[in-house]
Parts: structure tokens; C-alpha cells; sequence
């Protein structure tokens, strides 16, 4: 073999690694490549979100890649114009996963960023619950750790968010095992769904018991089950930031 056909040899063995790896790397959602071809399509108005999945997909990708304030704006962009869709609870709770990994790695604001995750947890909440079932218990997945690690962060709240979260767990507990038993499960398969929710009753009851050992290593009064729903049997947090204020005072 010449060497023009083994440098042509060479050339098309490199074209074509190119190209798997950027198949590959657009399969891969959270890859750098799907990152910068999805936020060049956002800066050239080339992209545009048509559902909430879509939202919250590019959500997670900016989290991903620590673009907090991009994946916020984003959310809060989704939910100003369609203020009615009835996914806003999943939207509301991903803006308030971004809120803590953004406070997390923010120095200077980090009680302000987590003070805005509780606030969007707030709004996130009472729609989940409201849905019930399985849209219920996907929030509360994601709500209940979020709140447990405000709590790990903010000394000043650590005992309210415990306690919140030791509630937002047990309400997941308390659907999940009801869940066991309805027969109006959605999509899944029976078989998925029974290993879906075994799966949870035995994560929330290991995320319980953490709780309980926090609550009691960091001194707390345990109220997590006094006042812990509304008029309408509905779980209901303790609404104060690290602070102790309100924060429908302040939002």
C-alpha cells in the first residue's frame, strides 16, 4: 500500500471515529457535545421547548454542566408562558434542584440560593399533591432529599427542614404503600409498577430513619408529625427560611 492510500486509510478511520463519538455523544444526554449544539440552538432561537419534558430536559442538561442560572431561566421562562400546564410541578422542582446544586457550589449567596429552592418547593408541593399518584410521588422523590439537604447546609434551619423533610418522606411513604394496592396505575406494566413502588416504600423508610438520627444528632424538638397536614388531609412544611421569616413574606 502507497502512502496516499494509507494516509486516505487514515483520514476516513478518523472520519468515521468522529462520527461515532458524536452519534454517541448526542445519545448521551447530559454529553459536552449535546450541551453545546443544545445551547447554541437556544442563542440562535434554532431550539425552542414544546412540552414540559422538553423544558425540563434541557433543565437538567444546563445542571449538568452547572449552568444553574441558564436552567433557571429557562424553567422560569416555561412557567410565565404557560402558566397553566399541568407538568408546573415537575418544572417548579427541577428550578429548586437548581437552586440547591447552584447554592452548593455559590460561595457568596448560598443562603439566598437555597432560600429560592424552598420557595419553588413551596410551589411545587401543593400541585404535586394535587395530582396525587404517581406525579405526587415523583416530586416528593426529588423534594424530600432537596429538603434534607438544606437542611445539611443552613445551621440556622437545620431543624425546620429536618423536620420538613421527615414529613415530605413520610407523605411518600403513606402513597406509595396505598399505591401498592390501585389498580389505576398509568402506563407501566404491574410488574414495573410493584418494583417501582417497592423500590420507594424502602427508600423512603431509609431516608426516615436517616432523618430521625440528624434530628436527634443536631438536638431538635421532633414536630415532623404534629400540624404536618391541612384542613384537606394534605402534607404541609414548616414555610420559614433559614432566617426564621415567612417566605410568602418576602416572595
Amino acid at each position: 500500500m502507497n502512502r496516499n492510500a494509507a494516509f486516505s486509510n487514515l483520514l476516513i478511520g478518523l472520519f468515521i471515529g468522529l462520527l461515532c463519538w458524536g452519534l454517541f455523544s448526542l445519545h448521551d444526554r447530559n454529553s459536552e457535545l449535546r450541551y453545546i449544539a443544545a445551547d447554541a440552538g437556544r442563542r440562535l432561537n434554532l431550539i425552542s421547548d414544546s412540552t414540559s419534558f422538553d423544558a425540563i430536559g434541557m433543565m437538567a442538561l444546563y445542571d449538568a454542566h452547572r449552568q444553574y442560572d441558564k436552567g433557571i431561566r429557562d424553567g422560569e421562562n416555561w412557567i410565565r408562558k404557560h402558566p397553566n400546564d399541568i407538568m408546573n410541578d415537575l418544572v417548579m422542582t427541577q428550578i429548586a434542584i437548581l437552586y440547591l446544586d447552584k447554592g452548593e457550589h455559590d460561595k457568596v449567596n448560598v443562603e439566598d440560593d437555597l432560600d429560592h429552592a424552598l420557595a419553588y418547593r413551596d410551589r411545587a408541593l401543593p400541585l404535586a399533591l394535587r395530582a396525587g399518584g404517581w406525579a405526587a410521588m415523583s416530586d416528593l422523590q426529588k423534594l424530600g432529599p432537596l429538603t434534607e439537604a438544606v437542611g445539611d447546609m443552613l445551621p440556622k434551619g437545620r431543624c425546620v427542614q429536618y423536620g420538613n423533610a421527615k414529613k415530605l418522606q413520610q407523605s411518600l411513604l403513606d402513597i406509595a404503600s396505598h399505591e401498592e394496592t390501585d389498580p389505576t396505575r398509568g402506563v407501566v406494566s404491574p410488574e414495573q409498577a410493584d418494583a417501582k413502588i417497592n423500590w420507594l416504600i424502602n427508600e423512603s423508610t431509609g431516608s426516615l430513619q436517616r432523618i430521625q438520627r440528624k434530628l436527634i444528632g443536631s438536638g431538635c424538638q421532633d414536630t415532623a408529625t404534629a400540624g404536618s397536614k391541612s384542613a384537606d388531609g394534605q402534607v404541609t412544611v414548616d414555610t420559614r427560611n433559614s432566617g426564621g421569616s415567612p417566605l410568602s413574606a418576602q416572595r
